[in-house]
């Protein structure tokens, strides 16, 4: 299947692919269509319908089982929110919708998606009901993104108050905690500059392209894949800097020592030795102590 724009507005970068209104005012409504494709060799029936977005806590795109905004806004005539189509094999048809905007949304971004998903071959559904099996069942959906503006005052506002390290399988990933309290989406980008403990640079790494949405919060993962064995052992600082607009960027410096599994395991052993050592000399000091005064 395939969904998408069926009048892509060539004046966005993305607007064959996805639904980008700008600019909305409160009340407005806005008329538009999508084209939904059957691209398999056989006849099906598919639900298409609209839901909100979130993004994931590492700022991939997702959509909402529960709709309270866009998902809510947009209607398909006669049909409401939702609607079951029949498509023909390798056939395309093109739905009506209408997206009206609430006289009480709030100002700035709000993201979703037009959803499509097939319930089942034609053959199949003008048939017997299909008995479900036990277990656990797969479906496949896909979704054109949709993004709207409200008019109003649009505030750009990301707050970024933590940077750390983990390991995880054997790999080594920086952690940016990003918070979005603006109004508006943002596209952070930027990099990490690592130093060793001398202060020379060993090492930059890009922050990958991330949406965070309004109110939103991310924890982005990015792996140092090319980390020199000696730093595991010197430690080093690092420094990330986020750029979210023109002018605006939050920075963060962090310092650590990655030790290898092993040497904490060996550091503990000796340690646990000496303290054994140590209480082993104070139990026989004690003995010969007693023994010194019973003669």
């Amino acid at each position: 299947m395939g969904i998408r724009p069926a009048n892509p507005d060539p004046a966005q970068p993305f607007g064959k692919s996805w639904f980008i209104y700008n600019t909305a005012d409160f009340g407005k409504e806005i008329s538009d269509k999508v084209e939904v494709v059957n691209l398999s060799n056989v006849p099906i029936r598919a639900r298409v319908w609209v839901a909100d977005a979130i993004t994931t806590s590492d700022g991939a795109y997702a959509i909402k089982e529960e709709s309270s905004e866009i998902g809510t806004w947009v209607n398909f005539p006669g049909s409401g929110s939702s609607l079951t189509v029949d498509l023909g094999a390798n056939e395309t048809k093109v739905l009506d919708f209408i997206l009206k905007v609430p006289t009480n949304a709030e100002v700035g971004d709000h993201m979703g998606a037009i959803m499509i998903q097939a319930v089942g071959t034609l053959s199949e559904l003008e048939g017997k009901k299909a008995e479900i099996a036990p277990g656990m069942k797969i479906v496949t959906r896909i979704g054109a993104r949709v993004y709207l503006t409200v008019s109003g005052e649009q505030i750009r506002a990301l707050e970024f108050p933590k940077f750390t390290w983990k390991m995880r399988d054997g790999k080594f990933y920086f952690l940016l905690t990003l918070l979005n309290k603006g109004n508006v989406r943002i596209e952070p980008q930027g990099e990490i500059a690592i130093k060793n403990i001398l202060g020379t640079k060993i090492g930059e790494l890009n922050i990958p392209n991330r949406v965070v949405f309004p109110k939103g919060e991310i924890v982005l993962p990015i792996e140092w894949e090319d980390i020199p064995f000696w730093v595991k052992f010197s430690g080093f600082t690092a420094a990330a800097r986020v750029v979210y607009g023109s002018g605006l960027e939050a920075t963060q410096i962090m310092t650590a020592v990655v030790l290898p599994w092993y040497v904490p395991t060996i550091f503990g052993g000796i340690v646990v030795l000496l303290v054994l050592f140590w209480m082993t000399r104070k139990i026989l000091r004690a003995k010969r102590i007693e023994n010194r005064l019973r003669e």
